[in-house]
């Protein structure tokens, strides 16, 4: 994941307040959290709900692309004593099926004139026609999305699986592809996600702040390993992202179809840090604090990410096939959901560290002078 960057958190949170007006209804009134009052204890919450909204975020990804709820159920059970990797492996086969011979005629013509036996012309026109000879050759691919516990890849669940064909050609019998490639498998672990699923399958993280390595809602060992899950996470995704786009589709180049619509820009990312600066909200008991009548936002949120998945892999489907060959609506889906899930991991991250610049700069405000890292940390500890 890309470092804090102030500038592109809130071009973000801007495009997802736009959307976040047409989701609720008028009587909401999300804001930043610096331009809302609240509690310290709020940040906690906020930090919270950043993080059980990433998860369950993450998790509807994995559940658009093959994972259903009795398979979920069981990562959860695995999950409890032992480690849970995800793991894409794929395959390619190239074979020879045979050769064929053609004519072509030259794309140039000579044209001779003679005079003929009466004192007349008569021209004769000649075409140069080579005989060319073509080799066709099956190349087949294989890629399958597995979950397996601790060691136990050979009792992996299957999430999603896919394969296919194409035909090649060579002007010469010398295989365009290796006749046999296995790739070395990519793996991430989701062992911390699926400790945050709770018996109900909903996303459940609390931040334990009576700990003394608890610091500030950013510095404590719980978003710590949640940013080192999702980190991951997301470079796991870039991986399988980058071997359908440079190593599978390159084998067909001219393949035709528009790459540019592989891309989630047009789905919600429901990790979104804001205050509800309303003082109801149905639902919510009123004494509630800042931090939990922004909790109320899970729901919509999730729900416009569903819809919003859902409304891009329309248009994928209206621009790739459905067939058995390469760059397919199957595989443009399976790119867009896991672009989407990186962008939830780099939202996730934004957001919390997002909460501890806003902490430094209320402690520079409330102390009126500018603070070092070590003058801030010495603080917060």
């Amino acid at each position: 994941m890309e470092r804090y960057d102030e500038a592109r958190f809130r071009v973000a949170v801007d495009g997802a307040l736009r959307s976040i007006r047409t989701i609720l209804d008028n009587a909401r009134n999300p804001r930043y959290p610096q331009d809302v009052p609240h509690q310290y204890d709020d940040k906690y919450v906020l930090a919270e709900f950043l993080t059980r909204t990433a998860t369950a975020a993450i998790l509807q990804c994995l559940g658009s692309i093959g994972l259903s709820s009795e398979g979920l159920g069981q990562l959860v059970g695995w999950a409890r004593d032992r480690s849970v990797t995800l793991r894409f492996q794929a395959r390619e086969s190239c074979t020879f099926v045979r050769e064929e011979t053609r004519q072509v005629e030259s794309a140039s013509q000579h044209v001779t004139e003679k005079r003929t036996f009466f004192g007349g012309t008569e021209k004769t026109t000649e075409k140069i026609v080579t005989t060319v000879k073509e080799y066709l050759w099956r190349f087949d691919f294989a890629y399958e999305l597995v979950a397996y516990r601790g060691n136990e890849t050979d009792k992996a669940l299957s999430l999603h699986a896919r394969s296919g064909h194409i035909e090649l050609k060579t002007g010469a019998k010398t295989t365009p592809r290796p006749e046999k490639v296995v790739r070395s498998p990519l793996d991430a672990s989701v062992t911390w996600l699926l400790g945050q699923v709770d018996p109900q399958q909903r996303a459940s993280f609390t931040i334990d702040r009576t700990s003394a390595a608890c610091h500030t809602p950013r510095r404590n060992p719980e978003i710590t390993a949640a940013l080192a899950a999702l980190g991951e996470l997301s470079a796991w995704c870039g991986q399988v992202h980058a071997y359908f786009l440079h190593e599978l589709f390159a084998v067909q180049p001219d393949h035709g179809r528009d790459l540019s619509v592989i891309h989630a820009d047009h789905v919600f990312v429901p990790v979104v840090p804001v205050f509800e600066a309303a003082g109801h909200v149905p639902g919510v008991p009123d004494e509630a604090g800042v931090g939990e009548r922004s909790a109320a936002y899970a729901g919509p949120f999730l729900a416009e990410q569903q819809r919003t998945l859902a409304a891009h892999c329309a248009v994928l489907a209206q621009v790739f096939p459905r067939d058995e060959s390469l760059v397919t609506v199957t595989d443009a889906v399976l790119l867009v959901t896991l672009r989407h899930a990186a962008d939830i991991a780099q939202r996730f991250a934004d957001g919390v560290e997002h909460i501890e610049a806003m902490l430094r700069e209320q402690l520079l405000a409330a102390i009126g002078r500018e603070l070092s890292p070590a003058d801030f940390s010495a603080y917060m500890d």
